[in-house]
């Protein structure tokens, strides 16, 4: 009987297998509750302590240089023992991105300012004119810096100018022509001398800061300054090519470490302005940058122009981190997007592919001719300025109201995710480029911020989490997830993740060594069993040609990304699955979270909470079932009597449900004779 009562214990165990998603001890005192923003604190606590010693050990050094008045920026020394600057990128966007739609008279009817939202601003060089009348009292310096940079004032403007007065340019008025992206949203300012201190900081202080705005990258290839022209490259790589094109320094590590112990605030970044710069006419006299007081003057050397051949591989330093948004710059688009060829890049805009051949920029966004506060002698000073420096808070600042508009939808829910932040920017972007899908050009497209808000939306009032989900791949395992679909639809699925940050890359040219860690896989399954992979694209990290990296996307196994997405033109009906897995084994076992978007789809309707019989899967073992929506979180009460001065008992952990129905496996103390348990939702 005892043989016979242990075999049913197992095939117990057996049938509820496939939704098993966690093993809940409650013979273990729970531990003390802490807050997540305490956890976070430690977190980042320990991160910083960890960058202290990598720095260390890198021999990285970070000291305020300025050079010949111009070049302002940060120092910092990378492997091969080179300085470098942190250099001004260079301008914004709100009609072509259609920022404005969220605005008070918009067609969304929304009427997002970001009132009582705050930006992370960090900048090159200085910090902004805090007394221009386009952001008094919303601009605060963080960091005690009092050096004003017109660039940084620029930069501020771009992410939360009012635009309440007008601009007169060369005697023409620019009525609300200076508005920001979020123009009632405080920005917290901050010098980049030691910005990954700083980014701890306010993350773990400030949970409203979901998003910052970095418009400076480290100086590489050539500058032209002053009527000199600078070489930043490291000679004892290479005399004709500056090797931090592409590549995973120090600097892109440290950005990853960030957000993955941060979880949810995105940095955007800036990739740098130097596609094909550099003297046509060579040789020419110039002076090679070694460090802050070593420029020796060169006269007979010649030295490519930045970039590979065609512009491509030419993204600064931080501009290659995984888990940053990375935004390029494009021309405006009088009266909004209008078809693929309406996005154009200007001759300055760096292309992709990074050393290990993953897709940058990002994304893409107006940063040519925009208008905007500046620093001057009067507090009305304003400039048409360009850049990819200018490109990027048009996104920071857009992103800052799709933050806003979550928060308002759900009031009570923890904010979303740094990776699910950038998922919607990918998943709703217009079509750039001469092919669906990415490039190395414009990567995912052009930002669309009313689509990302009508999507936030749908998610709120059509099914339950329907079309964003954010759901723990467990270490070994997989998230399933079926979607209805009516004929004739036009199917999108896109994952993004936040990986763990990837070895350093020593100075080296063009190293492929891959740095994604955790390698996700995204598929679809259609109802006739056909598999649809996500796309691909050629880095041709060998020869490195033209026609390779130009060619269309295809459609395979991505192994280098941590952005997949797969589309399905014309669909047919039927229920179609979406599948997550993962190659090898993830990061410390440690499970995975994954952002997951979905558009064409129908709103599914969130089942009713109710949990199945109770089985014996152990001898001190109960398994849990209920029906579960992928992507919500869950939690066990229980209590020993149902009297009515008995309280329930939470069980520590929150499950995340990977399929459409969850078990969860409960170890009980010795003599427990009754015990009731209940289900709860936690967002």
């Amino acid at each position: 009987m005892w043989q016979a009562y242990l075999a049913q214990l197992a095939t117990n165990r057996a049938a509820i297998e496939p939704w098993l998603i966690g093993t809940l001890d409650l013979t273990e005192p729970p531990p003390e509750p802490e807050s997540p923003d305490a956890v976070l604190q430690q977190k980042l606590q320990l991160l910083m302590g960890e960058l202290t010693v990598a720095q260390q050990q890198s021999g990285i050094v970070q000291q305020p240089v300025e050079l010949e008045g111009e070049l302002r920026g940060v120092s910092t020394g990378v492997p091969g023992g080179q300085h470098v600057l942190d250099l001004d990128d260079g301008l914004a966007d709100a009609d072509t991105i259609s920022t404005d739609e969220l605005w008070p008279g918009g067609r969304t009817g929304l009427n997002l300012t970001g009132t009582n939202t705050f930006i992370g601003h960090w900048e090159a060089g200085g910090i902004p004119m805090l007394a221009h009348q386009e952001y008094t009292t919303r601009v605060t310096v963080q960091d005690g810096t009092t050096t004003v940079s017109a660039h940084a004032s620029q930069v501020a403007s771009v992410l939360a100018a009012s635009g309440n007065f007008v601009a007169y340019i060369s005697g023409t008025p620019y009525t609300n022509g200076a508005r920001g992206m979020s123009p009632a949203a405080r920005v917290f300012a901050y010098d980049s001398r030691t910005n990954i201190q700083e980014m701890a900081q306010l993350f773990s202080t400030n949970g409203q800061a979901r998003v910052s705005n970095h418009s400076y990258s480290l100086s590489s290839g050539w500058l032209y300054s002053g009527g000199t022209w600078y070489w930043f490259g490291d000679t004892n790589v290479s005399q004709t090519a500056d090797w931090k094109f592409g590549a995973y320094t120090a600097e892109p590590a440290n950005i990853d470490w960030l957000v993955w112990t941060a979880e949810r605030h995105l940095p955007v970044w800036t990739p740098g302005n130097s596609r094909g710069e550099g003297p046509t006419s060579q040789p020419v006299v110039h002076r090679l940058y070694i460090n802050d007081t070593n420029m020796p003057w060169i006269t007979n050397v010649v030295r490519d122009l930045d970039g590979d051949a065609g512009g491509y591989d030419s993204i600064h330093p931080q501009g290659n981190a995984k888990n940053a948004l990375t935004v390029a710059a494009v021309w405006g688009i009088t009266g909004g997007y209008n078809g693929p060829a309406s996005v154009v890049e200007p001759y300055f805009s760096p292309y992709g592919p990074t050393d290990d051949g993953r897709i940058k920029p990002d994304v893409v966004a107006q940063g040519v001719y925009v208008l905007m506060a500046t620093s001057g002698s009067t507090v009305t000073n304003y400039v048409f300025n360009h850049g990819t420096s200018f490109a990027a808070p048009g996104v920071s600042g857009s992103l800052n109201l799709l933050a806003q508009l979550r928060e308002q939808l759900h009031p009570d829910w923890r904010g979303l995710r740094a990776s699910t932040l950038k998922a919607m920017v990918i998943h709703t972007a217009d079509e750039a480029g001469a092919s669906p899908g990415p490039d190395f050009r414009f990567g995912w497209g052009l930002m669309n911020t009313e689509r990302a808000a009508n999507l936030l939306r749908q998610n709120a009032t059509n099914g339950w989490k329907t079309f964003i989900k954010e759901a723990l791949l467990p270490s070994g395992g997989r998230i399933e997830c079926p979607f209805t679909v009516t004929a004739g639809q036009d199917l999108k699925f896109s994952i993004v993740w936040t990986d763990p940050p990837g070895a350093v890359q020593s100075a080296s040219l063009d190293n492929p060594t891959s740095r994604l860690v955790n390698d996700v896989d995204l598929r679809v399954i259609a109802p006739n069993g056909t598999t649809n992979f996500p796309y691909v694209l050629n880095p041709d990290l060998t020869n490195q040609t033209v026609e390779a990296r130009s060619a269309a996307a295809t459609q395979g196994d991505n192994t280098r990304d941590n952005a997949e997405q797969v589309v399905i033109t014309n669909a047919a009906a039927g229920t179609y699955t979406l599948l997550v897995t993962h190659k090898g084994t993830l990061y410390n076992q440690q499970a995975q979270w994954v952002s997951i978007l979905a558009s064409g789809v129908q709103g599914q309707a969130k089942p009713a909470l109710t949990l199945g019989t109770p089985l014996l899967t152990g001898t001190n073992r109960v398994t849990l079932t209920w029906p579960s929506v992928v992507g919500q979180l869950y939690q066990i009460d229980y209590r020993l009597s149902l009297a009515t001065n008995v309280s329930w008992t939470t069980v520590p952990g929150e499950l995340s449900a990977i399929r459409t129905n969850t078990a969860a496996e409960l170890v009980l103390g010795s003599g427990v004779t009754n015990i009731f348990f209940r289900v709860k939702e936690v967002e």
